[in-house]
């Protein structure tokens, strides 16, 4: 789930950098990795909205 959570939206690298400037910034590591787990599991919470006009007739 790891590597899941480094290619859902962001490159590895992108992580990478973020990471740097987290640091820099005087962002605990625990802090940006919940930050960045919080953020995959609400983008996976989320659903497409369905289209009502492909829906076929009610019966």
């Amino acid at each position: 789930m790891a590597l899941e959570l480094f290619t859902f939206r962001l490159a590895q690298s992108d992580i990478d950098q973020l990471a740097t400037i987290a640091k820099k910034q005087g962002i605990p590591e625990r802090t940006f990795a919940r930050h960045i787990i919080h953020q995959y599991l609400e983008s996976q919470s989320k659903t497409v909205p369905f289209p009502k006009k492909n829906l076929p007739p009610a019966a």
